[in-house]
């Protein structure tokens, strides 16, 4: 998808699924007790979350739309999502999202403007990534 800098024009392409990156997150935990007498022991432990520091990217940024006033969203056969069965059907039969997206004239911006929507910089761009490693110790007495 890409939109004209001088136009506003947007060009999309054929549909397709994109999904993250296959990605491992190893975990290691170490235990050591040592019993002081019948009834008393003390165990000492580390637990090592993502124990290789791995930073895979884990999602995407999803929000074609740059506009978060809740007027900037495509309106499949003019309803909105308060339209019941009839918003249901639009969104689940055919419709062309890239003359939506273009013409404004159903994609919920104000009726003086029916242009192109702006298409935000972030989309299909990183935005999670894995947690980094993180280290937790204990120690446990039992008495």
């Amino acid at each position: 998808m890409s939109q004209n800098s001088g136009t506003g024009v947007i060009t999309t392409s054929a549909p397709y699924t994109k999904r993250t990156p296959w990605y491992t997150d190893t975990d290691f935990n170490l235990k050591q007790s040592v019993k002081l007498s019948d009834s008393t022991s003390v165990a000492f432990d580390a637990t090592f979350s993502n124990f290789l520091n791995e930073h895979k990217v884990v999602e995407y940024w999803e929000n074609i739309d740059s506009d978060y006033t809740g007027k900037n969203y495509l309106r499949a056969g003019g309803y909105n999502i308060t339209g019941g069965l009839n918003y249901y059907s639009a969104v689940m039969a055919p419709y062309n999202y890239t003359t939506e997206m273009n013409t404004g004239s159903m994609n919920g911006t104000r009726s003086s403007s029916n242009g192109p929507i702006t298409i935000d910089s972030q989309y299909g761009q990183p935005y999670g990534w894995q947690v980094p490693r993180n280290i937790r110790l204990g120690l446990h007495v039992t008495f």
